[in-house]
Formats: C-alpha cells, sequence, structure tokens
C-alpha cells in the first residue's frame, strides 16, 4: 500500500509538474504573439505616415505646379492614409483654394468650411471662416449672407489684426449693400494698410452718388418723339443713324403707298413694318439705358473687388498654416508659391 500510494503522489506531482510546464510555455507564447502583433501594428502605423507624408508632399507640388485636379486626389489620398484633424485641416484647405482659382465657388465654401471643423486654434478658426466667407461673399456674390457671417464674429475671440480685418470686411460689404456708413469707423480701424484702405473705400462710396447713369425714361420719350434721339443720349450714334433711317424709310414707303399708289394691302405691310421698327426703336432705347446702367454699376463694384477687398490668404510651409491677406481679387492663378513669396516680403 505504501509503495502504490508513493508511485500514486509521483505521478500526480509529474503530471502538476508538466501542466505548470505547459501553462508557463503558453503564457510566453501569447506574450510574444502580442507583442509581435503590437510590433506589426506600430510596423503598419509607421508604414501609414510615411505614405501619408508622400502623397502630402505630391499634392504641395502639383498644387504650386498648378496641376490642379491630381493634387486633389493626392491630398484625398493622404487624407485617408492619416485620418487626424491636422491632415483634415491642412487637405481641406488646399482643395478649397484649388476649387477657388477654378472658380467652383460653391466646393471651395464647402472644402474651408472642413476645414474650419478641424482648425486647431481660435487664430486658426478665425481666419479659415473668414477663407469660407469670402466664396460666398465676393466669389458669388451673396452680400446678405456675408454680412451675417460676419456679425457671427462680433464675440469671437480674435487678435488685433483679424479684428481690423473682419471690421474692414464689414465695412466693405455694407459699402456694397449700399448702407448708411459713418466716417469714423475708418478710424477705428488700427492696422495702418486696413485703415488706408478703409479711408479709400469711403472716398470710393461717395463716387457712387456721381456715377454717370442713363434714365430709361427719358431715353424711351426721346425714341418716341424722334426715332434714334434716344439711342443718341445713350451714346450710340450709329444705332441713332439706324434707327432713324429705318424709321423714315418705313414711314416714307407707308405714305407713298397710300397716297401715290393707292394701294391698300401694301400700306397695310409697309404700315405694320413702320410701326414694329418704332415700338423696337423705343424699346430698345429704353433696354440699352437699362444695360448702360448695370455695366456702370458692374464696372464699379468689380473695381471695388479687385482695389479694395482684403483677399485672405494662407500658405502651408512645412506643415505650418501662415495666414495674411492682400487687395488682388481674385488673387494670382500661379497658386501657392507666389502667395508664399508675399506673405515673407510682408512679415
Amino acid at each position: 500500500m505504501n509503495k502504490g500510494l508513493f508511485w500514486l503522489i509521483l505521478v500526480v506531482g509529474n503530471c502538476f509538474s508538466f501542466l505548470s510546464f505547459a501553462q508557463e510555455e503558453n503564457l510566453e507564447s501569447v506574450v510574444k504573439q502580442k507583442q509581435t502583433a503590437l510590433t506589426k501594428v506600430e510596423e503598419e502605423k509607421n508604414f501609414l505616415k510615411k505614405e501619408a507624408q508622400k502623397e502630402l508632399k505630391i499634392g504641395l507640388k502639383l498644387y504650386a505646379e498648378a496641376d490642379d485636379y491630381r493634387a486633389i486626389s493626392a491630398l484625398k489620398r493622404y487624407r485617408i492614409l492619416d485620418a487626424s484633424l491636422s491632415s483634415r485641416y491642412f487637405s481641406n484647405l488646399i482643395i478649397g483654394q484649388i476649387y477657388h482659382r477654378n472658380q467652383k465657388h460653391e466646393l471651395s465654401t464647402f472644402a474651408f468650411e472642413n476645414a474650419f471643423a478641424a482648425a486647431p486654434d481660435d487664430h486658426a478658426k478665425v481666419f479659415t471662416y473668414l477663407l469660407a466667407n469670402q466664396q460666398s461673399c465676393v466669389a458669388l456674390s451673396y452680400y446678405f449672407d456675408c454680412s451675417k457671417r460676419l456679425d457671427g464674429l462680433t464675440n469671437a475671440s480674435m487678435g488685433a489684426t483679424a479684428r481690423d480685418l473682419v471690421d474692414y470686411q464689414n465695412l466693405f460689404v455694407d459699402i456694397v449693400l449700399r448702407r448708411e456708413i459713418s466716417e469714423k469707423r475708418a478710424h477705428l480701424i488700427q492696422t495702418p494698410l486696413l485703415r488706408k484702405k478703409a479711408k479709400g473705400l469711403l472716398l470710393e462710396n461717395a463716387k457712387f452718388e456721381e456715377l454717370s447713369l442713363k434714365s430709361p425714361i427719358l431715353s424711351g420719350l426721346f425714341s418716341a418723339i424722334l426715332p434714334g434721339a434716344g439711342q443718341l443720349y445713350n451714346g450710340r450714334p450709329w444705332d441713332a443713324l439706324l434707327s432713324l433711317s429705318f424709321n423714315a424709310a418705313f414711314a416714307g414707303a407707308t405714305y407713298y403707298s397710300y397716297k401715290e399708289l393707292d394701294n391698300i394691302p401694301l400700306t397695310i405691310v409697309s404700315g405694320l413694318l413702320f410701326l414694329g421698327f418704332y415700338v423696337g426703336n423705343i424699346t430698345n432705347a429704353v433696354t440699352d439705358s437699362q444695360k448702360i446702367n448695370a455695366n456702370t454699376y458692374l464696372n464699379y463694384f468689380t473695381h471695388l473687388k479687385k482695389n479694395y477687398w482684403a483677399r485672405v490668404l494662407f500658405q502651408i510651409d512645412e506643415e505650418q498654416v501662415m495666414f495674411g491677406y492682400k487687395f488682388d481679387w481674385p488673387g494670382p492663378k500661379a497658386g501657392l508659391k507666389r502667395d508664399l513669396r508675399e506673405l515673407k516680403k510682408e512679415k
């Protein structure tokens, strides 16, 4: 019995030892597998980061070369490979600018709004917001919407220069919308260049009342009294001569058909033609006045945009975003490199 018990204890002890050893081996194997998996994950992350940086460099290079749609593809790949907020911010900024210079302003607004949602700090948020607003305001001429957006920045946290820029753009929009303007607003702006431009804006605002416009009522009345007179009033001497000639010709033909030929059908035909040219002469004078006025307004506001709109611009240099502004709407088509040179000059 003692021998049997001894052998039983020995066997059971060996079994326990074997199981304990196997468990330790299994545990070590699991730990090694986890470490291997973590290493692979880190390697994959590093690989994706490297690939993302490659795509970013490709995108920036293509953008600088104005190869725009290939640049957008590269930037979208960059955003997929690196799902961070910074990648969303950088890629959407550049994509927004690409759409802007290709005059796809709705898409540009959408891209800048996406960049605004991923902006890293208050300074970036304000300028990115202004980039999006710039598209609806100046590019699309949605000035009422622009005014509301700018009012939304009233209580926003921003630096002194950004605040002056917002106040200046508000002044510009109020002038375009023909609102009552106080001259004090220009003096409240502290940034020297913006204050100088604001004073220029007030002078341009005064010139609006001096614009040379035509009266559609007068031009129509002149043409009704004497065909061609309305066209002459509008500054179209050749149109005036043609209008007078055709009306005189058909009026004479109507008179001659009735008095000399006594031909009633021919009189009716020539009379209808005379009536058509007479009414057309009046309509032409009125619509021409309206077109002249529309072109005058267009030239005035185009001049304002080109010389007085503070175009918000940016540059990404070694993953650092620099913001600034210039008075050169709609900006250079060459893109990124020129803006960078100008920003560095201003600094």
